[in-house]
């Protein structure tokens, strides 16, 4: 090393990899849930050919305390990891993360000079309906609530990518529209799991590759234009907030807005089938959410909460038959799904099989034993006598 180092190689937060002979240093950010000692990107990261930092921040803080071990603020991590590149003889620095490592992937890497790749970043804190208001750890002062500045002033380039199916994430793309130094990517179909979508499409080796050699970054199926349509991003994210607080009327009057602008829009769909659902109006929530799994992408974590909520609609228009069909097909692909058991045994209940619907009821009730309509529904149908 060209210097002593500055800490330990490894602990529960981070994991320093030296490469002897390169020039380049990348440092992976994780995002929130990962367990102690476990790190984001760790199968491609650790084959890359340069010196690789992978960082946990130990707490959902969203980085805003630094990192236990590399120092107790944002500014005296940024300097241990300054020593750090002065250690390893490190000249170019690279950072890259997702949802709340993206976020610290910018503010981090603007701080060390670095080229920065970010995937689904609020890059505005505390917005209502975000991850960084339900996921935060509970006293957590936003010290960094905007990253706008730091990205202006960043003397490399930030290549920033969001899914066109999540409402905050676009709308904090939208804020960042002409901001110098951000090269903006938005991906159709896809919700805040753009790195595995790349993964899924064989291209995430390759992004990072590129990414610490400093070439243009590989197109990606799907690169869509949602950024281009004014209004979209803002009403989107309003609708969604709406849904959230359960303001069904306004949830379904914003939504028909967006989706006056953007039609085609899956998610956009499939709130406003769902405030409709609340309402009442089962024909045209059937409607809309029957055109957002027909354009939605089947491999994200949102697609089976449409087909649960095609099944709800199905259901609620009369055709128990066929609302049990597709919560069944739920079940065959996720038998741990327990909205698919709970919809299954509604319909059944419906259907007069009375024992089969309680025996649905009892199976969503011991996976989600938290949820009270499932305990209140199966309270119901063991009170009901069964045949001998």
């Amino acid at each position: 090393m060209k210097h002593p180092a500055p800490t330990a190689l490894k602990s529960d937060t981070f994991q320093i990899e030296p490469k002897p002979g390169s020039k380049k240093l990348i440092i992976f950010f994780s995002a929130t849930g990962a367990r102690a000692g476990k790190f984001n990107f760790w199968k491609e990261g650790s084959i890359l050919p340069c010196h690789r930092i992978f960082i946990n921040n130990g707490s959902n803080e969203w980085y805003q305390n630094g990192v236990p071990g590399l120092g107790s603020t944002v500014e005296e991590t940024v300097e241990t990891l300054k020593k750090w590149s002065d250690a390893l003889g490190a000249s170019e620095i690279y950072t890259c993360g997702g949802s709340m490592g993206a976020y610290a992937a910018i503010l981090y890497g603007t701080q060390l000079g670095a080229r920065v790749l970010s995937f689904a970043a609020e890059t505005t804190l505390g917005i209502e309906g975000s991850r960084s208001v339900s996921h935060i750890k509970k006293g957590t002062i936003l010290r960094f609530p905007e990253l706008r500045g730091f990205i202006e002033k960043s003397p490399q380039p930030i290549f920033h990518y969001v899914g066109e199916m999540d409402p905050v994430d676009v709308y904090c793309a939208a804020k960042l529209k002409g901001t110098q130094n951000i090269r903006l990517t938005t991906l159709i179909g896809v919700d805040h799991g753009p790195p595995r979508y790349i993964r899924d499409v064989g291209l995430l080796p390759t992004f990072l590759e590129r990414f610490i050699a400093n070439k243009p970054m590989p197109s990606v199926p799907g690169e869509g234009d949602v950024l281009k349509l004014d209004r979209f991003p803002e009403l989107f994210l309003t609708a969604f907030q709406a849904l959230k607080a359960s303001d069904w009327v306004r949830a379904e009057k914003v939504g028909l807005e967006a989706l006056e602008i953007h039609p085609t829009s899956d998610y956009g769909r499939f709130i406003v089938s769902l405030a409709q659902f609340k309402l009442g109006k089962s024909l045209p929530a059937l409607e809309h959410i029957g055109i957002a799994i027909a354009i939605a992408r089947p491999s994200t974590d949102l697609y089976d909460r449409m087909r649960i909520h095609l099944a709800a609609c199905v259901r609620s228009v009369g055709d128990v038959k066929r609302g049990a069909e597709i919560y069944s097909g739920l079940i065959e692909r996720d038998s741990g799904n327990h909205r698919a058991h709970y919809g299954l045994g509604l319909c059944l209940e419906k259907m007069k099989q009375k024992e089969a619907a309680a025996a649905a009821f009892e199976r969503a009730h011991s996976l989600s034993p938290l949820t009270a309509a499932y305990a209140k529904r199966l309270a119901i149908t063991q009170q009901v006598p069964r045949s001998s």
